[in-house]
C-alpha cells in the first residue's frame, strides 16, 4: 500500500498561538494564514521544499495530476508538480465569520513580492512590508512613502477578487 498512496499534510489555517498576543485564526497575520502543504508521493524525489506560495486550491488539481485525471475548468488552482512554477501569482487569503460571535468583520489580502495589503470590511487598511517587518509590526497603511504600492496591491486585490466571484467588493 505505501507504495502506490499519496498522503498530504495540510491545515486549513493557523491559530496565532499567542503571536500578536492572539489565540484564534481570524486575522491574516503570517502565522494563521500560513500552513503546512507536504505531499508524499511514490516513485517522487524526496526532500523537495519550496518557499513559493502556494493555496490549498491546488491540491484538487494536483491530486487529479499525480492520479492521471484530467483537470477540470472550475478549478483554480494548480498542479504543484506541473511545469508552471505556481510562485508568479499573488497570494490570497480571505475571512468570512460564521456569524456576529466571532466579533470579527470580513477581510481580504493579497500578497506580492512580500509586501502584504488587507482590506477589511469596514474600511480599514494594512500594509506590511515582510522582508523587513516579518513579524507584522508596523501597519504601513498610512505611510505616505508606500501609498503607491498599497494602491498598486489593492487594485490586484479587487482584480483577484472579481476573478474569483468574491461576493464582497471594496472601492479601489
Amino acid at each position: 500500500m505505501v507504495d502506490d498512496t499519496i498522503v498530504i499534510f495540510l491545515s486549513d489555517h493557523g491559530e496565532n498561538l499567542g503571536a500578536h498576543g492572539l489565540w484564534h485564526k481570524m486575522v491574516a497575520y503570517e502565522e494563521s494564514i500560513r500552513v503546512p502543504l507536504i505531499f508524499r508521493v511514490p516513485g517522487r524525489d524526496v526532500g523537495i521544499r519550496s518557499d513559493a506560495p502556494v493555496s490549498l486550491v491546488d491540491v484538487a488539481p494536483t491530486l487529479a495530476a499525480l492520479c492521471g485525471l484530467p483537470d477540470r475548468a472550475e478549478w483554480r488552482g494548480r498542479d504543484l508538480f506541473g511545469d508552471v512554477p505556481p510562485g508568479d501569482r499573488p497570494l490570497f487569503a480571505m475571512h468570512r465569520p460564521l456569524g456576529d460571535w466571532m466579533g470579527t468583520e470580513p477581510w481580504r489580502m493579497i500578497e506580492v513580492d512580500r509586501l502584504k495589503y488587507i482590506r477589511h470590511l469596514g474600511g480599514a487598511e494594512e500594509f506590511f512590508d515582510l522582508a523587513c517587518d516579518p513579524y507584522e509590526t508596523r501597519n504601513l497603511a498610512d505611510d505616505r512613502a508606500k501609498q503607491d504600492a498599497k494602491t498598486q496591491l489593492a487594485t490586484i486585490l479587487a482584480q483577484t477578487m472579481r476573478a474569483v466571484g468574491d461576493p464582497l467588493h471594496f472601492a479601489v
